[in-house]
């Protein structure tokens, strides 16, 4: 989609342009075209590596936390915001809360040699909680990034406001 970006935007650029136009007024229309696309491109393909830092970030990060879910970030001070919440939250409490919990549902369940088991894994997850909470906060800050970048002509679209109110069983003219 980025090389698409690139090489099609020029050709929009002069596309409806008048033909009686001088060769200065066609090449500033190319020059306008190819920075647009230029533009566009280098969002997409940034776009999409963030949201590859992402996706990887958040993989490992659901495997070592089970397939806990993380709070979603819409832009990019909302990520870095989310993301330091995030990491202060997974370095301090979360592996000593499921250490907790964990344990007692493995007691519960399934007895004292599994309940051992379960402790002995989460004793190694706590330690990891820096590096946990840091993979927490470069998942919603690329994510955050990401959004930015690839949904960026939806952000600014203008919208028309709705000129009546439709209600069930009204009749369109």
């Amino acid at each position: 989609l980025a090389a698409y970006y690139a090489l099609s935007s020029p050709y929009f650029a002069v596309k409806d342009v008048d033909r009686s136009l001088s060769f200065r007024q066609w090449y500033v229309e190319i020059v306008y075209g190819t920075r647009e696309g230029f533009y566009r491109a280098m969002a997409e393909a940034l776009g999409s590596m963030f949201q590859t830092v992402n996706f990887l970030a958040s993989l490992v990060y659901k495997m070592f936390f089970l397939g806990q879910s993380r709070p979603r970030a819409q832009s990019v001070l909302d990520g870095f915001a989310k993301g330091m919440q995030g990491m202060v939250r997974d370095c301090l409490s979360t592996p000593t809360l499921q250490l907790i919990e964990q344990t007692e549902h493995a007691y519960h369940d399934r007895g004292v040699v599994v309940m051992i088991i379960v402790f002995l894994l989460c004793c190694v997850r706590v330690p990891l909680g820096p590096a946990i909470g840091l993979l927490h906060f470069v998942a919603i800050v690329c994510e955050g990034f990401a959004n930015a970048l690839l949904d960026e002509a939806q952000q600014f679209t203008p919208f028309a406001p709705q000129r009546f109110l439709e209600t069930p069983g009204a009749q369109l003219d």
